[in-house]
């Protein structure tokens, strides 16, 4: 009984994890080497309520009160309280040469979404511009600690290629040249930067694929149904991930995110009606499995990819995922493991109750994820 109180108490704080902080983005266009068109797309309410990334979700801040009001406070009114601060936020913004010589940013505007579903955060785009000083080459790009982690991207005007960076708080970028090849990290940098991505994408933050993976495992103590279905699991991601990166298949986060929710909510759903493998799981683990990928390429792509190492990166991020999805079984599986000769009381006294409790989270993430207002409107 202990366990059952244990595992509840670990789950169900967990139905608040939908309001995760993302990295800010920021596109900078070089035009004809005179010019620099920035774009900023960030969620302006969480910068205002000063919620910092070190909080996963927003909930979780002690300004969250305040945050949640701003999400529903209408596009003019946010404007004007962003305006009374945008002298302070464009100081903290850094564009400069390989000397390290600002050059002065000019705010144009900024574009609000109007408010519609004040559950999901919407991503105020932020335009700035600047002139680039004669006898410069070079570019470098930093924002303060106070916006997080961000993905600067350097283009020039005539090209669709970019060149991204994954930035930590307050980091300065590499040098972006005006003409010529662009300075990138060493494919040994990328392999280490990508597989920690991929890593905390599963520890700590995706909780939703630690849910899936856990439901797995809960299906039975024997080693065998739990390795095909983590083989059946990984392919299928894999595969997914690959060729939602390289543009050949897509769907938009809100049909991948409310289905990726209706898999864990099978998958607990089924943990109470069958104890033995059949084709039809493995079949459907496989199904979802491909879900998974394409949620797991929509945060690659918002990361940024390096196009000198773009299938190393690629590669590694899905290794990161894996070793993820390894530790989290890793660490189950040592709490489940003196339940190896008692199966019916592992059924009893945690399969139960843990596929109710999964059951019951992921519907309520369904649910959440949904967005209705765009059905509304498209009903309408």
């Amino acid at each position: 009984m202990r366990i059952c109180v244990l595992f509840f108490c670990f789950l169900m704080p967990l139905t608040a994890w939908s309001h995760q902080t993302r990295p800010m983005i920021a596109d900078i266009e070089i035009i004809n080497q005179k010019q620099l068109r920035v774009s900023l797309t960030l969620n302006l309410e969480s910068f205002l309520a000063g919620i910092s990334q070190q909080h996963r979700d927003t909930d979780d801040a002690p300004q969250a009160e305040y945050y949640n009001t701003l999400r529903r406070t209408l596009p003019k009114e946010l404007e004007a309280l962003f305006l009374q601060q945008k002298t302070a936020m464009l100081s903290q913004l850094k564009l400069s040469d390989n000397q390290g010589r600002r050059f002065p940013l000019e705010y144009l505007g900024i574009l609000i979404p109007d408010v519609e579903d004040v559950r999901l955060a919407r991503y105020s785009t932020l335009q700035l511009q600047s002139i680039i000083p004669d006898g410069v080459s070079r570019l470098n790009w930093q924002a303060d600690t106070r916006f997080g982690d961000n993905i600067v991207r350097f283009y020039h005007e005539d090209s669709k290629n970019k060149q991204a960076y994954l930035l930590k708080g307050g980091e300065l970028s590499p040098v972006y040249p005006l003409q010529g090849r662009s300075t990138t990290l060493a494919w040994q940098d990328i392999v280490k930067r990508y597989i920690v991505l991929g890593y905390e994408h599963i520890l700590p933050k995706g909780i939703d694929h630690i849910l899936f993976v856990l439901g797995l495992l809960l299906f039975s103590l024997k080693l065998a149904p739990l390795l095909w279905q983590v083989t059946a699991f990984t392919l299928a991601h894999s595969v997914t991930l690959g060729l939602s990166i390289y543009q050949v298949v897509s769907l938009p986060a809100y049909v991948v995110e409310p289905l990726i929710a209706a898999s864990i909510l099978y998958i607990g759903i089924e943990n109470l009606m069958h104890q033995n493998l059949h084709k039809q799981r493995l079949f459907l683990v496989f199904a979802f499995g491909l879900l998974h990928g394409l949620g797991f390429a929509s945060v690659l792509t918002d990361l940024g990819m390096p196009e000198a190492h773009f299938l190393t990166a690629l590669l590694s991020f899905n290794v990161g995922v894996e070793l993820g999805q390894l530790s989290v079984i890793a660490m189950a599986w040592l709490l489940i493991y003196h339940f190896r000769s008692q199966p019916q009381l592992f059924r009893k006294i945690l399969v139960i109750p843990a596929s109710i409790a999964i059951s019951l989270i992921a519907f309520y993430w369904m649910i959440e994820r949904i967005p209705w207002g765009m059905i509304v409107q498209f009903n309408g």
